[in-house]
């Protein structure tokens, strides 16, 4: 999943770029979980009455792209302060998160057979782990 190195460089993009202090740094950091926390039973909700979990994944990355182009492509703030430009693209990357971890994790007992459903949602984690 494209999220995680994305979250690994943020708080050095967030000193480097935004000139954020670590304690700032840290709370911006947040914001996808955050976001993640509040949309994902919502989202799994909706799929769970409409379907279309292919559909939702292809938005989930939609979303993450266009994330992290505004990421890489948001201007840098000046020296003598600090932007919050960088929270647009984290709450997308919050949103769509939390439509891939709803729609993906809530389709492995529909694709497996249930004695194994535990194997499964491991292995899936350590491929993630990876």
């Amino acid at each position: 999943m494209s999220v995680f190195p994305y979250l690994e460089n943020v708080t050095q993009l967030l000193h480097i770029k935004y000139h954020f202090s670590d304690k700032e740094a840290a709370v911006v950091f947040g914001v996808p979980y955050i976001v993640a926390v509040i949309l994902s039973p919502i989202i799994g909700r909706i799929c769970d009455k409409i379907g279309r979990r292919v559909q939702f994944i292809m938005c989930s990355f939609i979303i993450l792209i266009i994330a992290f182009l505004t990421s890489m492509y948001l201007p840098g703030c000046p020296d003598d302060g600090i932007c919050y430009y960088e929270f647009a693209p984290l709450i997308l990357v919050g949103i769509g998160f939390s439509i891939y971890i709803a729609v993906f994790w809530g389709s492995i007992p529909m694709v497996v057979e249930t004695k194994i459903t535990g194997t499964a949602f491991g292995i899936c984690q350590s491929l993630i782990n990876i």
